[in-house]
């Protein structure tokens, strides 16, 4: 039966870190976002320890890195989305991108008939509308490079999905469902945040947006420090 496992082994880091997106939660509701672009940025950081600390010489520099551009657009986008949308757009591109590289060893070719059925297809083609209906509401806010930089930006989120589907479709491994889960909250949160800067701001939608955020991010974590890769032989041998 699938379900979702987190760490076995909690350190102080995770502490430190549960601490302060619960205090980051609590925040969201009492000050306004602009208060938070300091206090979200000391928790990815502290992400980035809990990290370093728990794979130590097996650490995954990419990955370290997406949290450091993920730490820098958190901070310009909770102190004016609108001035820094630029830097934050693209930082965010290139978060996901290095996200897809994180995964790429755990891609694992599948049949193509996993991918063709309806549930999956229609997965595909809700992401792909919400994206759409998105990006049609950001052009009446938006134009010329920024759009274009958008576009960009949609493109690597379905890049992105796709690969934690495959891992999910596969279930070769014993945290698939983690990083399905993440992939879902983290496109749930980039929407969502979307939404709350341009078309209806809510303190609640914030709250979510924290929420997801943080959650998104551990999970992605968990999967890579509790998910060894397997080779096709393994595979092979499991489920022959």
């Amino acid at each position: 039966m699938l379900k979702i496992q987190l760490t076995k082994n909690i350190t102080f880091f995770d502490v430190v870190y549960y601490l302060l997106s619960l205090t980051v939660v609590v925040m969201s509701f009492i000050f306004p976002k602009k208060d938070l672009y300091v206090i979200v940025p000391i928790t990815v950081l502290v992400l980035i320890c809990t990290y370093i600390h728990k794979c130590k010489k097996n650490t995954n520099i990419i990955f370290v890195l997406a949290l450091v551009l993920i730490l820098i657009s958190n901070g310009l986008s909770l102190y004016n989305f609108d001035k820094y949308y630029f830097w934050i757009t693209n930082l965010t591109t290139l978060q996901l991108i290095l996200f897809s590289v994180v995964l790429k060893k755990y891609l694992k070719t599948g049949p193509l008939k996993s991918f063709l059925k309806v549930p999956v297809l229609i997965s595909f083609a809700l992401v792909l509308y919400i994206i759409y209906s998105v990006l049609s509401f950001l052009v009446d806010f938006i134009t010329g490079s920024d759009m274009f930089f958008s576009l960009i930006c949609a493109i690597s989120i379905v890049v992105f999905m796709f690969a934690v589907s495959v891992i999910y479709i596969n279930d070769v491994y014993e945290h698939c469902l983690t990083i399905l889960t993440s992939g879902i909250l983290l496109f749930f949160q980039m929407g969502l945040s979307t939404i709350n800067e341009y078309l209806y701001y809510n303190k609640f939608f914030t709250v979510l947006i924290m929420i997801t955020h943080f959650v998104a991010l551990y999970f992605f974590m968990i999967f890579l420090v509790e998910t060894n890769v397997i080779n096709d032989e393994d595979i092979k041998e499991k489920f022959i």
